[in-house]
């Protein structure tokens, strides 16, 4: 509604195929674990980088930003 993508206990790669689908930058999630991780929230769906941001500050992951805007999540080396 709005916008607006509401999530409650959702996995994170379910969060982020919602994010894709609203989104010419495409985020790829490579950390099962993280990808398997629950979580909440309210976001505009225009702003990727929000939850970007907020994946960043619930978990030690990297991003990789390649060209063309696409996003990869990962494991910290």
């Amino acid at each position: 509604a709005e916008g607006r993508l509401i999530f409650e206990d959702t996995p994170v790669r379910e969060v982020v195929a919602q994010f894709n689908r609203y989104n010419s930058i495409q985020i790829q999630v490579q950390d099962e674990r993280l990808a398997a991780r629950p979580i909440s929230g309210v976001f505009n769906a225009a702003n990727p980088e929000a939850l970007i941001d907020f994946i960043q500050a619930g978990a030690a992951v990297q991003i990789r930003r390649e060209p063309g805007g696409h996003i990869v999540i990962s494991s910290p080396p």
